[in-house]
This record gives C-alpha cells, sequence and structure tokens, in this order.
C-alpha cells in the first residue's frame, strides 16, 4: 500500500510540474528587455549636403544613372531575332 501511495505521490508531483511548464510557455515566459533598432542608428544623417553625397547609397545611385555614351530608353535600338 505503501508503494502505490508513493507513486501517486510522483505521478501527481509531475502532473503539476508539466502543468506549470505550459503554463508558463503559454504566457510567453520570462519577459526580458528587446532591443529597438532605429533606422537613424544605423545610418545617421550627415550634416552637410556634400557629406550627402559621399554615402554608399548616393555613390551606387550616381553610378547607375551616369550616361554610358550609349541611347537608352525608348531611343534605344533593340535587334529582335525573327524567331520571336
Amino acid at each position: 500500500m505503501n508503494e502505490k501511495r508513493r507513486t501517486g505521490r510522483a505521478a501527481l508531483v509531475a502532473f503539476l510540474l508539466c502543468t506549470l511548464a505550459a503554463a508558463v510557455m503559454l504566457l510567453g515566459g520570462p519577459r526580458r528587455a528587446r532591443r529597438v533598432f532605429a533606422p537613424s542608428a544605423l545610418d545617421p544623417v550627415p550634416a552637410s549636403s556634400a557629406s550627402a553625397e559621399q554615402t554608399p547609397w548616393h555613390l551606387a545611385a550616381k553610378r547607375v544613372t551616369e550616361d554610358r555614351g550609349e541611347p537608352t530608353g525608348r531611343q534605344a535600338k533593340v535587334e529582335v531575332p525573327s524567331q520571336l
């Protein structure tokens, strides 16, 4: 009889621990401070317009839009194969 009581008590403790763990998981667990990443912290605004033109993004945009000595857009002549 003593063995049954001990087994029942262990099962009850295990059930209570599992219930507690499930409640903690459902409620989101322990809370911790979350970092907030602000875009201004990642890419600070330059102090002057001269330094604004030196940002990597601005230099890449200039390079894409620079004149290549060939007609572009509707003025560009495109050869389309007869198979198409």
